[in-house]
């Protein structure tokens, strides 16, 4: 028995090497596209986070600007009162 699965692997040989590298093959094609898949989801949520923190930095510039406006204001009433 032993011996006549010996033959059957030596007589197909080549059958058994083109499964295994069809195997091998669809097995990195799904390998990447997931792998692809989860990149451009995390870059996808990265971009949002980014765009969301690029938001509040603009905002917070504007209220530095607006609180600088107001203490100048305020040095310069202080200046006129003196």
């Amino acid at each position: 028995m032993k011996k006549n699965l010996i033959n059957k692997v030596k007589n197909n040989w080549s059958q058994i090497c083109m499964g295994i590298a069809l195997f091998y093959f669809v097995t990195l094609s799904y390998s990447e596209a997931f792998i692809m898949n989860v990149y451009k989801r995390e870059k996808i949520e990265l971009e949002v986070e980014y765009n969301h923190l690029l938001k509040k930095q603009k905002e917070a510039y504007k209220t530095i600007i607006t609180m600088s406006k107001k203490i100048d204001k305020l040095k310069n009433q202080n200046k006129e009162n003196e």
